[in-house]
């Protein structure tokens, strides 16, 4: 029994080795582990500039899969798909949509993995496209694709959506669709009990309140709002401390507001990080609140990890976090670009610690349902009842 894996990710070659996505290659380790058969990945090569950190470099024959590489995933065809007992393909990418026809052809499971939906892919053009021409041109095509995209999920056998935003946009009650949440949290992961005691204890020792976001420093993740709910914060007298994890395009205009507004003793740039060595300690030792101020839609990882530290988040009520919310109360939002919302939420949070600590317990409570090792054992069920029962009914595209 084969799965065959079309991702959105990349893979490179350097020298004799393949270069992948550490977390991507994590996730598939876990497929070869728990799929009842073989495994085989076609990828496209990456020629883009390798990312600094994050990467797993291994020899073609020491894999654990079979995998082919193709320079666009356009020229994917049953070629490279002979023999697949089941297909799992990225709804995001734009050029795998037409894997679902051809999986309609040859009778094979089709299942599409989709993470942005529409409103979160315009955010995305929006705050990334400076040109009204150019985000104009690109509306257009994420209009237009979106109708392709639709039509593909219409004849495959299911979904398996990262986030709630993505399964309300596409859930369909005649295709037998999974809602999930990713992350890299293992159980041991998740803070003790003693751990998160002696933390929520801090709190009531009035100490300055301590402040966390992690992720990639970009205008998309709100990170340039930190620093002006920083200063807000600072006018406000609040005895503080914030630390930003993380890397990317805004590092120096971090720095250089953090210098300019005299907030350096506040306001700390803690670098890319070890997710499991030195984030995730930090987060639960030294972390009484995140703040997460992304302002698009996309089912970050940051949400469930976050969590598993017992650390309530307070963010923009972008759709990802506002659909967390309504399953758990695990935090507090404000609208997009509130920050005089958040700035108000934190002075009193301060002022009201006791709701910080109520809401740290079930942060705990929704990450432990949601850990990597688990999210991965409902996936490949999903996948196990698509292979199961996709022969038997092949979904038929309406004219």
């Amino acid at each position: 029994m084969l799965l065959t894996i079309l991702p959105s990710v990349p893979v490179w070659k350097e020298a004799d080795k393949l270069v992948f996505d550490r977390k991507f290659y994590d996730g598939i380790l876990k497929y070869c582990s728990l799929w009842p058969g073989t495994t085989r990945l076609v990828m496209r090569h990456g020629t883009n500039k390798l990312p600094e950190f994050g990467l797993v470099r291994i020899a073609k024959d020491k894999l654990p899969f079979e995998i082919k590489m193709v320079v666009s995933c356009k020229e994917i065809s049953i070629t490279h798909v002979m023999d697949t007992g089941v297909m799992l393909a990225s709804g995001d990418n734009k050029e795998l949509l037409h894997i679902a026809k051809i999986c309609q052809q040859e009778l094979i499971p089709c299942v599409y993995i989709i993470e942005c939906n529409l409103v979160t892919q315009l955010q995305i053009v929006a705050l990334d496209t400076p040109s009204i021409l150019r985000r104009i041109k690109r509306t257009i095509f994420l209009l237009l694709n979106e109708i392709r995209r639709r039509k593909a999920f219409h004849i495959a056998h299911g979904l398996q959506a990262n986030g709630i935003p993505a399964y309300e946009s596409y859930q369909s009650d005649k295709r037998d669709d999974l809602l999930y949440f990713d992350s890299r949290i293992h159980p041991a992961d998740i803070i003790s009990k003693n751990d998160l005691s002696n933390r929520i204890r801090q709190l009531s020792d009035q100490k300055p309140l301590r402040l966390a976001f992690s992720g990639r420093l970009m205008k998309i993740k709100g990170v340039d709002d930190l620093v002006l709910v920083a200063q807000l914060l600072n006018r406000a007298k609040l005895d503080f401390k914030l630390s930003i994890y993380g890397a990317g395009e805004l590092e120096g205009y971090l720095r250089r507001n953090i210098e300019n507004k005299k907030i350096t003793d506040k306001v700390s740039l803690k670098g890319a990080v070890d997710f499991h060595s030195h984030l995730l300690p930090a987060l639960k030792n030294d972390t009484d609140l995140f703040i997460c101020l992304h302002k698009q839609g996309d089912p970050s990882c940051t949400y469930i990890e976050t969590l598993s530290c017992g650390v309530p988040i307070l963010g923009y009520a972008n759709q990802a976090f506002s659909g967390i919310l309504k399953k758990a109360n695990i935090g507090w939002s404000a609208p997009i670009n509130d920050i005089n919302q958040i700035t108000r939420t934190i002075l009193y949070l301060d002022k009201n610690r006791n709701e910080i600590e109520e809401k740290a317990i079930q942060c705990v409570d929704l990450a432990r349902n949601n850990t990597f090792d688990l999210t991965f054992t409902r996936r490949i069920d999903h996948l196990i009842k698509a292979y199961e029962n996709g022969k038997l009914i092949v979904p038929k595209m309406e004219p």
